[in-house]
């Protein structure tokens, strides 16, 4: 792995972590050199840079970070930094009065990009969900955001209402993509008693079941805008005087857990009743994960491993026979390692967790409450 700054490639380093998750916006890094006093880093914090795993560019962001440490003779730097995204992520929006008509999610986020000074571009890759690119109305799909409401945050609540993951791509922009996995030829991930025909590549494991974050009901409360439930007849007067919330069941959980979703944006019957569904199947498939350990940065269809992709996951010791998506990742590189450390790090998710489109019991239902 490589830092670029300034058109400077900087190698050398004794241990290097660039971390990438499906659902957070930024991609962090962090790369330590041991050096002597003739030979100093020249970064202050604050300056551009790419990282670059195995000769492809896949962070442009900043160097945040630097951690000193040493003697008189030897030193030890640590730098770190997260994407460009990250400006989007920690700036705030100063109040708003321009989301007026029919909107799409990329004008949007070209709006809070202009009210921030945000320099970045959107681009939508949901060529193969179209129906997730249906504008938002004004009065039934959006309320502007207040003086202080956090760039992301108001991005990300109308990202949920069209079922689509906000990430930052490797030239430092913001991408809009479907929450389905992506088939990768010739990846797979194989760990297997005997390693028959010699195609094990995990170098350690770990599993986990963790059923705390579960619940019976999961309840979805949004604001709720008079104006629009006349104008798009979501429901009879009757009924929204009353409304508190559209649920979604677990019956797989005891009853006497409730988990409610206090929601800023206004949502009609239907997008509250895939929200509360939606949290209902994301905890229930992040309550069964998997972490792998893998012997190299690409696999063995020769592209790099990447967030979003969906392998075929083998493995005697977890019980794994399945397909699943990489949710988190992080290449590293240990110098004192066994092997040459080249090794990439993958978290593994069931493939439905961010997908509504799950076929549903017929004893579970949504209903208003």
């Amino acid at each position: 792995m490589i830092i670029r700054v300034e058109g400077v490639n900087y190698t050398g380093f004794t241990q290097i972590a660039m971390d990438t998750s499906l659902d957070d916006l930024c991609d962090v890094f962090s790369l330590s050199i041991a050096h002597n006093d003739a030979d100093p880093l020249p970064f202050k914090g604050g300056e551009p840079c790419e990282i670059l795993v195995d000769g492809e560019l896949m962070l442009t962001g900043y160097i945040e970070v630097l951690d000193i440490s040493g003697d008189s003779m030897n030193h030890t730097t640590t730098i770190s930094g997260r994407d460009r995204t990250c400006d989007l992520l920690d700036s705030k929006i100063e109040k708003m009065s321009d989301l007026q008509g029919t909107l799409q999610l990329e004008d949007i986020c070209v709006k809070v990009f202009d009210n921030i000074g945000l320099t970045m571009t959107v681009t939508t890759d949901l060529n193969d969900f179209p129906y997730r690119l249906s504008p938002f109305e004004e009065f039934k799909d959006l309320q502007s955001p207040e003086n202080g409401d956090g760039g992301y945050e108001f991005l990300e609540g109308l990202a949920l209402k069209r079922q689509v993951l906000l990430r930052g791509t490797p030239d430092g922009n913001l991408s809009i993509g479907a929450t389905e996995g992506v088939k990768t030829p010739g990846a797979y991930i194989q760990h297997r008693v005997g390693d028959p025909g010699g195609n094990n590549n995990v170098v350690r494991y770990s599993t986990s079941i963790d059923t705390t974050n579960l619940y019976n009901e999961y309840m979805a409360v949004s604001q709720f805008n008079i104006v629009a439930a006349f104008d798009f007849d979501w429901l009879a007067p009757d009924a929204w005087v009353n409304r508190d919330g559209v649920s979604a069941k677990d019956q797989n959980v005891r009853k006497g857990r409730r988990y409610i979703t206090e929601l800023s944006n206004v949502m009609d019957p239907k997008e509250l009743s895939d929200r509360a569904h939606w949290e209902r199947d994301i905890r229930r498939a992040r309550s069964r994960v998997a972490s792998f350990v893998l012997d190299s940065h690409k696999h063995q269809g020769g592209g790099l491993w990447r967030v979003g992709q969906l392998v075929p996951v083998q493995s005697d010791y977890t019980g794994h026979d399945e397909l699943m998506i990489i949710d988190k990742l992080i290449y590293n590189l240990d110098d004192n390692a066994q092997g040459g450390g080249r090794t990439t790090t993958v978290g593994l998710i069931d493939r439905d967790t961010y997908s509504l489109k799950q076929s549903e019991p017929s004893n579970e239902n949504a209903f208003l409450v």
